[in-house]
């Protein structure tokens, strides 16, 4: 059984520096679970084991497939899911808010206000060209790239959990579009430098990744109603 039941997950690809930072200022805010899941060549395992965190070793995977692994590894009891990034840029002090949100509702988006993303300009285009992108299968959210998000892991039962595709990195739509949530709130925060490090996403694999998951999803979306129309 879970101490408590809130699990913050964080993917970890050599960022054993930033969790030394990291997870005192979460504890500052919370007192969930900090599960890691790591897929470094460095001593980020032994690190976040030294700081109390759950620890697995991930799979060698995408992004997105070390979050699911994290999904799949939520101790029971678990009631409510936070992922986040591990290199600072998502504010921890957001995170007694969003667990709040999950009071009252299925799942919550950290949506970034400032439009600077402490990158190349051209990462900042991509970024800004891949959430109108999305907007086809998530018009009800600000911030379709974020990747600080929260949900209640019911919405993950009867199967869908096993729908996710580990496909590229942004895990929030997948969760979006096959959880059906039937509430979610939005909540603004403005996105902070890196602790340390830099970007680990490939400008081009990046843009083939998101386009492949967005046809998936569209797929999926589509498939499902006509499923629906035949039943009736």
């Amino acid at each position: 059984m879970s101490k408590n039941s809130t699990v913050i997950i964080l993917p970890t690809l050599n960022e054993a520096e930033s969790l030394k930072v990291l997870v005192p200022e979460i504890r500052n805010y919370t007192r969930a679970e900090i599960l890691i899941v790591d897929d470094s060549s460095d001593n980020t395992t032994e690190v976040a084991d030294s700081l109390g965190c759950i620890v697995f070793r991930g799979t060698g995977g995408t992004l997105a497939s070390a979050v699911i692994q994290g999904f799949r590894n939520t101790p029971q009891g678990t009631k409510k899911i936070i992922v986040m990034d591990a290199d600072g840029q998502h504010p921890p002090e957001l995170l007694p808010h969003m667990i709040l949100a999950l009071d009252h509702n299925d799942m919550v988006v950290a949506s970034r206000l400032n439009k600077h993303f402490y990158g190349s300009r051209l990462r900042e285009v991509i970024s800004s060209w891949a959430n109108l992108t999305a907007w086809v299968i998530a018009p009800q959210v600000k911030d379709r790239m974020s990747g600080y998000f929260g949900f209640r892991p019911d919405i993950l039962n009867n199967g869908t959990l096993e729908k996710l595709n580990g496909l590229g990195f942004k895990i929030m739509l997948e969760v979006l579009v096959k959880g059906h949530p039937e509430t979610l709130e939005q909540i603004p925060y403005v996105i902070r430098p890196r602790i340390l490090g830099i970007s680990k996403l490939k400008k081009v694999q990046l843009q083939r990744q998101f386009t492949l998951q967005i046809l998936s999803l569209l797929l999926y979306r589509l498939t499902r109603r006509l499923t629906r129309r035949l039943k009736t």
